[in-house]
C-alpha cells in the first residue's frame, strides 16, 4: 500500500457519536480527504499520518488542504464514527483489538505496527466493491486531552490508582524482580493524557538494599528521550517509591507508546514488575543488557509481553 495521492470517499456508519476538529496543518504539505491525520509531537502541528515515533492519530481528514512554508491553514477532521479501511494483516479474530497506522489510508494490526499509531477499535472485515477492509471504530481516545489522576503503568494502557488507602504492602501489586547490574528493563506505556513528566516514580519490592537505581523514559523505537541522573540515587526503601527526577522535563502525548526503563547497579534491590495477571491491554516488556551509568539506545525493541521485566511506576 501506498499513501494517498488524492482523495479518498469513504463509507461510515453509527454516525450518533461523531465529533469534528481542526488544527493547523504541517508547512509544505497535503492532505487529502478521507485520509487519517495525526498530531506530530516533533513538528507540533497535524501531519498525514504515518507509521512514525511521536505521532497520535486523531480523526480523518474532511477536506483537502494544500499547505505552504509557514503555513496557518486548519486540517479539518473527524471522529467518534465507524469508518471503513483498507487494511493488511486483520483477521476476524482481532475483532475488538486496537489497529494502528500503516499509513494515511491504511490500518495494520499490532504485529504489522513499527511504533504503535493507534488509529481506533476493529469491528468487523467486509469486501466493498471487491476489496476487503476494515471498519474501524475512530474512538477520539488520541484526540482527547484529558487531565486528572496519579497513574501506576504497567504495560499497555494505565492504571488509575489515585491513592493506596488501606494496603497494607502497596508492592503486592506485582512480582519481586531482581536485577541483573547494568541491564535495561522496560515495558511500553501509553499515556492516556498530554502531561510534562518530571519523575519516574518507581515501586520498590519487598526486599532493598543500598543498590542505586537510574529511570529513563524511551521512544517505542528505543531511542532514549531523558533520564534521571546517570550516577543513579539510592533506593528508597522496601514497599516505597523510588523518586527518580529526570534531568529535564518530557512532554508526553496521549495515544504514542513510550518505553520506561530502569537500570541498577546492583543484584540485591527488588523493584516489582508487572506480571501477566496484572499488565492492562496489549503491552511489551524486554531487557538489553548494559552497563550501570548508561543508558544506551535499546536496539532490539521487544514486541511482545514477557512476564517480571518492566517495572511498575507513575509519573509526576
Amino acid at each position: 500500500m501506498t499513501a494517498l495521492a488524492a482523495n479518498r470517499e469513504r463509507t461510515k456508519r453509527n454516525l450518533a457519536g461523531l465529533k469534528d476538529g481542526e488544527v493547523t496543518g504541517v508547512d509544505s504539505d497535503e492532505f487529502y480527504e478521507g485520509g487519517l491525520v495525526s498530531w506530530s509531537a516533533a513538528a507540533a502541528t497535524l501531519v498525514p499520518s504515518s507509521d512514525t515515533t511521536l505521532e497520535r492519530c486523531v480523526g480523518v481528514c474532511t477536506e483537502r488542504v494544500t499547505t505552504a512554508a509557514s503555513n496557518a491553514l486548519k486540517v479539518k477532521y473527524e471522529y467518534g464514527h465507524e469508518e471503513w479501511f483498507e487494511h493488511t494483516g486483520l483477521v476476524t479474530s482481532q475483532e475488538g483489538d486496537d489497529v494502528y497506522v500503516s499509513d494515511d489510508s491504511v490500518v495494520t494490526d499490532y504485529a504489522g505496527s513499527t511504533n504503535k499509531i493507534r488509529v481506533g477499535s476493529f469491528r468487523e472485515i467486509e469486501t466493498i466493491k471487491g476489496t476487503a477492509g476494515a471498519w474501524v471504530m475512530l474512538d477520539g481516545r488520541s484526540e482527547a486531552n484529558v487531565g486528572g489522576g496519579r497513574m501506576i503503568a504497567a504495560n499497555g494502557t494505565p492504571v488509575q490508582q489515585w491513592n493506596h488507602a488501606g494496603e497494607a504492602v502497596i508492592s503486592a501489586r506485582g512480582t519481586d524482580g531482581v536485577s541483573v547490574a547494568g541491564t535495561i528493563y522496560y515495558g511500553g506505556w501509553v499515556p492516556e493524557f498530554d502531561q510534562t513528566v518530571t519523575n519516574v516514580n518507581v515501586l520498590s519490592g519487598s526486599t532493598y538494599a543500598t543498590d542505586k537505581i537510574i529511570a529513563g523514559i524511551y521512544s517505542v523505537d528505543g531511542t532514549l528521550l531523558k533520564s534521571s541522573a546517570l550516577a543513579g540515587i539510592l533506593a528508597a526503601g522496601a514497599d516505597a517509591y523510588d523518586v527518580l527526577a529526570l534531568t529535564a522535563t518530557l512532554k508526553v502525548y496521549s495515544g504514542v507508546e513510550y518505553l520506561v526503563a530502569i537500570q541498577l547497579e546492583g543484584t540485591t534491590a527488588q523493584v516489582q514488575r508487572a506480571t501477566t495477571g496484572f499488565r492492562v491491554g496489549t503491552g511489551r516488556a524486554g531487557s538489553q543488557t548494559g552497563a550501570f551509568g548508561t543508558m544506551a539506545a535499546i536496539t532490539t525493541v521487544a514486541s511482545t509481553f514477557t512476564t517480571a521485566l518492566a517495572p511498575l511506576f507513575f509519573v509526576d
